[in-house]
Formats: structure tokens, C-alpha cells, sequence
């Protein structure tokens, strides 16, 4: 019998009998990969300093910098575990859980509101029923406490 030795053809045109060299790029490849990359994060790194520092020099330079966080410390009396949420517009934001009979303080960061009126919401872990404030009127640097009660109606929600 004839044995059969299948040979591997290149791809691409033809060579018309002669013999194809190494190719200007082998073997260096990874190499190329590697130097392309890390030109691109050069290049990333570099766009995002001068656009942080394009930014951060901006205002005035005796003013004090405005506090860019919103505190909301919830003081939870009820008997069930609650759920911290912030409404603002049509999308709902999880800040946190608060445990029973125990108080704990969230931070709002001003980028995250969007919109200077917002409503907070105490969902109660394991019943079918929430609870949500009245619409607050808040601007960076407003603290909110909330009390929550052992009857989530009477809860009380100050802003100052």
C-alpha cells in the first residue's frame, strides 16, 4: 500500500516554485501586542490626568471647594430590618440597610442625584409594604436624618 503524507500549503498567492521566507514579523508579534498596548494606556492615562486637571481648576481659587456629598442618617425604632432606597425621577437607588433598632448614616454623592428633589423609601426586609417620604428639596452639603418608628406612618424626616 501507498502511504499518503498530506503537506501543509500556505495560504495566499502562489509562489510560483519558490520558497516563502520568514515573514518581517515573526516571532515579534506578542511583542507588537504588547508595545501597541501599552501606547494605549499611555495615551488613556494621559487624556484622563489633563481632563481631571482641566476640571479641578475651575471656580475660583480663595473659594472653598462646595461638599459634594448629601449625609442621610436613618434612625430605625421599628421591629424589621430596612432597606434604604432614593427615588430620584423614575430610577430607584439603593443606599443601604439599616438594622432594628439601630441607626446608621449613608452618603449621597451630588453626581448620584441629578436632581435636587428626591424621596427616600424604607423597604422592610421580608413584608410586603414600604414606606416613602414626602419629595425633599436637597442641595450638596444637606444633612437628612430620618426616624423611622415603630409605625412607619409616624416616622419623622428632617433636612439641614
Amino acid at each position: 500500500g501507498r502511504s499518503l503524507i498530506l503537506k501543509k500549503r500556505p495560504r495566499g498567492r502562489p509562489t510560483a516554485g519558490r520558497e516563502r521566507g520568514p515573514s518581517p514579523t515573526e516571532g515579534r508579534p506578542i511583542i507588537n501586542i504588547y508595545r501597541n498596548l501599552g501606547v494605549g494606556l499611555l495615551l488613556l492615562t494621559t487624556s484622563t490626568i489633563a481632563a481631571c486637571s482641566a476640571k479641578s481648576g475651575e471656580g475660583d481659587e480663595g473659594a472653598e471647594p462646595q461638599e459634594l456629598i448629601v449625609s442621610v442618617t436613618v434612625e430605625n425604632r421599628n421591629f424589621q430590618d430596612m432597606n434604604i432606597f432614593v427615588i430620584r425621577g423614575s430610577s430607584r437607588v439603593r443606599l443601604g440597610m439599616v438594622a432594628s433598632m439601630s441607626t446608621q448614616t449613608f452618603r449621597m454623592r451630588s453626581e448620584m442625584m441629578r436632581s435636587t428633589q428626591v424621596r427616600l423609601v424604607a423597604d422592610p426586609i421580608g413584608v410586603f409594604e414600604t414606606y416613602e417620604s414626602e419629595i425633599l428639596r436637597i442641595e450638596p452639603g444637606d444633612q437628612i436624618k430620618w426616624t423611622l418608628s415603630a409605625s412607619l406612618t409616624n416616622s419623622a424626616i428632617f433636612v439641614f
